[in-house]
């Protein structure tokens, strides 16, 4: 490696591998070089998760012990820069969980404590419009989508999102506002279906 940056980036990157392979116990001893001499602390901080990731899944702890160790986490000063990060992955595992009042919660809170920049909130809105679509609660779903619309890919699918909010606006019964948005994905439309 070039430099220690690169090399912990690459110690990350072996321990993805080996947790992709299914193999933990490598995975996890690679997290842990990566978090022990990472510089750049946003690799410690996803090193980290995994490590506790890894811990939990080999001794078949609950989801919400793990969620909890991700929020005391967060309140550790060497992570309070990436709380938003942290909360973001407690919302992961509460949304695997089918809890969508935890993961809207936590959600939220990632988006309020966000301060690595626009894209961490993007991936939250369009995490939060599909726990409100889960919780059929359409105006929210709605609202959090448009939100969210910069993580759109492509204008493909940037189109198709326009439909999706029309269509959870008429869910809620707003058909003024869905009118818009299914007029807006008309006039943008790429593909003719």
């Amino acid at each position: 490696a070039p430099d220690k940056f690169s090399k912990t980036r690459w110690y990350y990157l072996i321990a993805q591998l080996w947790e992709k392979s299914g193999n933990l116990s490598n995975a996890y001893a690679w997290y842990k070089r990566a978090n022990s001499e990472a510089i750049h602390p946003l690799i410690s901080v996803y090193a980290k998760i995994n490590l506790i990731k890894i811990e939990y899944q080999q001794t078949k702890t609950p989801w919400e012990e793990l969620a909890i160790s991700l929020e005391k986490m967060s309140k550790k000063e060497k992570y309070k820069p990436y709380t938003d990060i942290l909360y973001f992955e407690m919302a992961k595992l509460a949304i695997q969980n089918k809890d969508m009042v935890k993961a809207n919660d936590w959600l939220l809170v990632s988006i309020k404590k966000n301060e690595n920049g626009l894209n961490q909130n993007q991936k939250a809105f369009e995490q939060l419009a599909y726990g409100y679509y889960q919780s059929e609660i359409y105006d929210s779903a709605a609202v959090y989508l448009t939100k969210g619309l910069a993580n759109a890919p492509d204008k493909f699918s940037k189109t198709r999102w326009y439909y999706l909010i029309a269509q959870l606006w008429e869910k809620s019964g707003n058909l003024s506002n869905a009118y818009a948005w299914y007029k807006r994905a008309n006039s943008e439309a790429i593909h003719p279906l």
